[in-house]
């Protein structure tokens, strides 16, 4: 009977309204599979009819106060300074205009795109100073100008440090802007096949898992990068909300290793998170 009613349907609607309407009913169905309608009715409804997104969905997140939290637990110091690193990248008014300003004309894009929890990388990157991060996926680039941010703001503080991002779409990280490049630099190609020859024999202070969410390509990258963490390195994955493969590899691997969910701003979508694994420092602390 549904196969005849959609039929029916089809036979009955003119093609172009038909068209019109796909992007709506793709997007029902999306907040159907997270169980949007039932938990936030309202978010679900405002998504549907305003929203450009179809997948890595950006939003504002309500519990950044237990973010800071976390970090302080996770690698250490005072709540206070991972607030003020996290208030830095949320409240930076000149890159919310340079990334308007890349946003403008995108029919399939958000106006504003808020970095979520990728302010907890932000954060990780100011607190660690890393002279290496490596990236793995890099899709529109919004995690990566959180990271370069970082960067700039570390090397003005005198401690450099470059980006390193690896993703197989060759027109991956199209949104970072100009400005901020002169630190980083976009492998073509399957990380697990690049990552040795691109790193070399440097030490890595902050890995970020963000490509293929497969258990396994988690897993394999997270073995890969092991050999080239220096003492007091962090690891992230940002699938840890799916899958526990940073928790197995940190158990392996003598990491500390905890998670942090969030919880967005006015969207049907429950949210991911930050799982963290902490190398030991030379003096035996993470």
């Amino acid at each position: 009977m549904n196969v005849l009613l959609r039929r029916i349907v089809r036979t009955v609607t003119p093609t172009p309204i038909r068209r019109r309407a796909r992007p709506t009913v793709r997007k029902a169905r999306l907040v159907a599979s997270y169980g949007g309608f039932r938990r936030s009715p309202r978010s679900a409804i405002r998504y549907i009819l305003f929203d450009r997104e179809f997948d890595n969905f950006t939003y504002d997140i309500a519990n950044v106060a237990d973010l800071a939290a976390f970090l302080a637990s996770a690698l250490g110091g005072d709540r206070a300074v991972h607030r003020i690193h996290l208030d830095e990248l949320g409240r930076d008014a000149p890159l919310a205009r340079l990334l308007r300003q890349r946003l403008s004309g995108k029919a399939d894009r958000n106006r504003v795109m808020p970095f979520g929890r990728r302010l907890g990388w932000y954060a990780v990157a100011r607190w660690l100073k890393p002279r290496l991060i490596v990236e793995t996926g890099v899709h529109d680039g919004l995690g990566s100008i959180a990271l370069l941010r970082a960067l700039e703001r570390n090397e003005q503080d005198g401690s450099p440090g470059e980006l390193l991002s690896f993703d197989v779409d060759p027109s991956a990280g199209w949104l970072i802007p100009e400005a901020l490049r002169s630190r980083h630099t976009i492998v073509v190609g399957n990380s697990l096949e690049q990552i040795p020859a691109a790193v070399s024999d440097r030490g890595v202070t902050l890995f970020i898992h963000d490509s293929d969410h497969r258990r396994e390509h988690e897993a394999a990258e997270f073995e890969l990068i092991a050999p080239y963490l220096v003492p007091g390195a962090a690891v992230i994955s940002d699938n840890s909300h799916s899958t526990t493969a940073l928790a197995e590899f940190s158990q392996r691997h003598g990491l500390r290793y905890s998670f942090w969910r969030e919880v967005p701003v006015r969207h049907f979508y429950p949210g991911a998170g930050i799982g963290l694994g902490v190398v030991p420092g030379t003096d035996g602390m993470p």
